[in-house]
């Protein structure tokens, strides 16, 4: 079953006007629910290797609300690229911990030729309540090669997590931990060995309420030196103005870049775009949610590319919570991007509705296309993840979580939607 729609529209490249108009369906996909009320599948995206041996990518996702184990134990799912049947899945180790928060790819940590994959749960209570804790799993065999808990109550470790690169040089992609919770709010993030999960580095937040560690994004080796580089979102600094730190993989921090908006939360999402201006470097997309903004930025030239902002008409549709690659999704050689319009939901309680996923050229900032969300409740655009061919087309596919998916009142189990570019 498909809801929703997708259409290429140009588009003005900084003020996103005239977005919620309806369009045809143009490429097609399928969506795969959760299975009781309020899930929350599709609260993460992300793509794994072939593992049936149909030629297609695999999917990862998670229903963060699911009771597989316990009231809102969670869980994470493996599901097939071409169909979207189940292939694995992975449930929290008890009532509330809410497995499935954070999600994604880390790299090939038991150096077996496939993609590895990680979840947290801050909610996990093995070093005291709510201290949580991180998963890795094998993406050929989904056997759990780490385990890594967090340290103390309240910490929430797990919060906001993705795989950097190798950092130690040992030949072992490593796992970095975001932690905006931890000390009593100030933040921290962590890097933990890839190879036994030992802690190799900590960052520590300084500001008060600045959340250090609520988005992490891996950068490339933005300075040339081997070694791959990394960002850390403070969206909480300053009075909820923000700031976000490229830190060197080596060691110490290369840049580091301040909100321009009061309120804005500069940081509090973070997301690898890929290389839109074709220096052979990845851009950075740095949302401000509190501005209804989202910003590239490149980190080699320690500066901003562009800003995308909403009219004040169209305030509240969630831009800056949600972004990701999306691919060569034109074909003109440079990186294209995906920003999400989920609208403001609270709990499942719903502020103000959603809009359509935003296809963006990543060379000029015009919009590509939009995909018409399945519902305005459904939170449509959550989570994205896109770069990756499912229909053997030739062009990149997305993936586009909607965690309130369903009717709100009966049944909304959630939602990860598959759509083709084509």
């Amino acid at each position: 079953m498909v809801r929703g729609s997708y259409t290429l529209d140009p588009g003005p490249a900084t003020m996103l006007t005239a977005l919620l108009v309806a369009a045809s369906l143009q490429g097609g996909g399928f969506d795969i629910p959760g299975g009781y009320h309020w899930d929350g599948m599709g609260r993460t995206a992300f793509f794994l290797d072939d593992l049936t041996g149909d030629g297609v990518a695999e999917i990862g996702t998670s229903a963060f609300c699911a009771d597989s184990n316990g009231v809102n134990s969670g869980a994470v799912y493996v599901c097939d690229g071409r169909t979207g049947a189940r292939l694995r899945r992975h449930v929290g180790p008890g009532c509330k911990v809410r497995l499935g928060e954070a999600g994604a790819t880390v790299g090939d940590l038991d150096l077996d030729g496939y993609l590895d994959y990680a979840a947290g749960a801050r909610f996990a209570a093995f070093a005291g309540p709510a201290s949580g804790s991180v998963w890795v799993w094998s993406g050929f065999s989904g056997a759990t090669l780490l385990r890594i808990d967090g340290r103390a109550a309240g910490e929430q470790f797990g919060h906001a997590l993705c795989g950097p690169g190798d950092i130690d040089g040992d030949g072992v992609p490593d796992l970095l931990v975001g932690l905006p919770a931890a000390r009593s709010g100030q933040g921290e993030a962590r890097i933990h060995s890839g190879a036994d999960g030992r802690l190799l580095r900590a960052h520590t937040g300084i500001y008060t309420a600045g959340a250090l560690g609520a988005a992490v994004a891996p950068c490339g080796d933005v300075d040339a030196d081997g070694r791959p580089d990394y960002a850390v979102g403070l969206p909480g600094a300053m009075h909820d103005l923000g700031l976000v730190r490229i830190y060197s993989g080596a060691g110490g921090t290369l840049a580091e870049w301040t909100g321009d908006v009061g309120g804005g939360r500069f940081g509090a999402v973070l997301a690898a775009a890929g290389d839109c201006d074709g220096d052979g470097f990845s851009e950075l997309l740095v949302g401000q949610p509190g501005a209804g903004a989202i910003q590239l930025w490149s980190p080699r030239l320690d500066q901003m590319l562009r800003r995308h902002a909403l009219p004040p008409s169209l305030a509240g549709r969630g831009l800056g919570t949600a972004a990701a690659g999306a691919g060569d999704v034109d074909g003109d050689g440079f990186a294209d991007y995906l920003l999400g319009l989920p609208g403001e939901w609270r709990g499942f309680h719903f502020l103000a509705p959603g809009g359509p996923v935003l296809v963006v050229s990543g060379a000029t900032g015009l919009l590509l296309g939009r995909i018409q969300p399945t519902g305005p409740d459904d939170a449509f655009g959550h989570a994205l993840a896109g770069g990756v061919d499912l229909n053997g087309d030739g062009r990149p596919d997305f993936l586009i979580g909607a965690p309130a998916w369903g009717d709100l009142l009966v049944n909304a189990p959630g939602a990860l939607c598959v759509r083709y570019s084509r």
